[in-house]
């Protein structure tokens, strides 16, 4: 996504230029994908890590990345030996707050041919969860896991260390590199549906100057509508079937052209350059 700004005479074009790159996928991470140190419990207990959603969805696994560079050879137990139970929390507070637990124990996998390789451990079945959950894992002794930990962006108020008799907030700064997993077993594409019966229009001359003209279906009473790059509609005008629109006003660059029904109903959309 760009926002593009007048910024005034900065020689510097990019200057005026926002960008920023959101992920759409099967999964949620507060991470940015780069482990800075690896996390750990030293004693028997829980890990648990906060998200939200809104409605209701299910989760069929949970990703994680266990920093190798973390790791210290000589220390015992070493932390390729330990094990540990996937575990989903509905909240922290005992005695029903476990929705889920893996029956059988997994072992922390090493990925040492690249950094930031994450692991997906499958849930043994999937787990409905709507509002707030929590992903994590019991551990059964004091081995060093050294879960990934991104010091980049600070998430600590929402992951919880449990040693003792109730969860505590983690210590440091960051977020812990563990992601839940939807139901989809594929990264989806995507998108956004075409209106049925959209209609088929096209802009001519494109680029354009000083006006330009639609050609195509066009229902009495439709309206046309140019928006800029951030967001403001430009040009709001009645169309037709070979109208010309005047755009000698409008600021070069790349705008959205939208075709509304009578009743207000998007029925396509295309682009439009202005160039002189």
């Amino acid at each position: 996504m760009k926002f593009w700004s007048q910024a005034g005479t900065d020689i510097n074009r990019y200057n005026d230029t926002i960008t920023f790159i959101q992920e759409l996928s099967n999964y949620m991470a507060y991470d940015d994908g780069s482990a800075e140190m690896g996390y750990s419990i030293t004693a028997p207990g829980q890990v648990a890590y906060r998200f939200d959603i809104v409605g209701e969805d299910s989760i069929r696994a949970v990703r994680m990345y266990f920093n190798p560079i973390a790791n210290d050879p000589q220390y015992s137990p070493n932390p390729t030996q330990g094990s540990f139970l996937v575990t989903i929390f509905s909240s922290l507070d005992p005695p029903n707050n476990i929705i889920h637990q893996n029956f059988s124990f997994s072992v922390p996998q090493y990925r040492t041919y690249g950094l930031n390789k994450f692991i997906e451990y499958p849930l043994d079945s999937v787990v409905p969860v709507s509002g707030t959950f929590y992903i994590g894992w019991t551990q059964s002794d004091n081995t060093r896991l050294n879960l990934g930990f991104d010091r980049n962006r600070n998430n600590q108020n929402k992951a919880f260390r449990k040693t003792g008799t109730a969860f505590q907030p983690i210590s440091f700064e960051g977020s812990l590199m563990m992601r839940p997993v939807f139901v989809s077993a594929t990264d989806p594409f995507t998108g956004v549906r075409e209106p049925a019966g959209a209609s088929s229009f096209e802009l001519y001359p494109n680029p354009a100057g000083d006006a330009v003209a639609i050609a195509g279906e066009v229902k009495p009473g439709s309206r046309m509508q140019l928006i800029d790059a951030t967001g403001r509609i430009a040009l709001d005008e009645s169309a037709a079937m070979g109208r010309s629109f005047a755009i000698s006003a409008l600021a070069e660059g790349l705008y959205l052209a939208r075709l509304l029904d009578p009743d207000g109903t998007p029925a396509g959309a295309g682009r439009l350059l202005i160039q002189r």
